[in-house]
């Protein structure tokens, strides 16, 4: 019991302007070709189903090409917008540090200064 396979070669226009049809062959278990008993009409709606979906394909893999590309745009945006909010956050730590610093200088020499204030006066 052979298995059988379809295998469609390609059809079109040759540079010469001369024209060639699609040939559907069927492949036993050892990949030996046979010819295909089928009509001339049934192998020609064949070859126009294998053009249409090899359009399909083409068509596909243009629209994979675009959302690949906006994906990796977006990607790219998003790691920048990443970038600059670690960029924002630094730069608020930074202001909290500086503000607690000056806080704490400010606090230490009030205290100093009522330390002064309400100590006894030495005659």
């Amino acid at each position: 019991m052979a298995e059988h396979q379809k295998r469609s070669h390609g059809h079109g226009t040759e540079a010469d302007g001369s024209s060639h049809e699609m040939v559907l062959r069927t492949f036993d278990r050892n990949g030996v070709a046979k010819n295909s008993s089928k009509d001339g009409s049934t192998s020609s709606v064949k070859a126009c189903e294998v053009e249409k979906i090899g359009r399909r394909l083409s068509i596909l893999e243009e629209d994979t090409r675009a959302m690949k590309k906006a994906l990796f745009d977006s990607l790219e945006e998003r790691r920048n917008l990443v970038y600059e909010i670690n960029q924002q956050f630094q730069i608020i730590n930074k202001s909290h540090a500086l503000y607690n610093e000056v806080a704490a200088a400010l606090m230490a020499s009030l205290e100093d200064h009522d330390e002064t204030l309400h100590s006894p006066k030495v005659k």
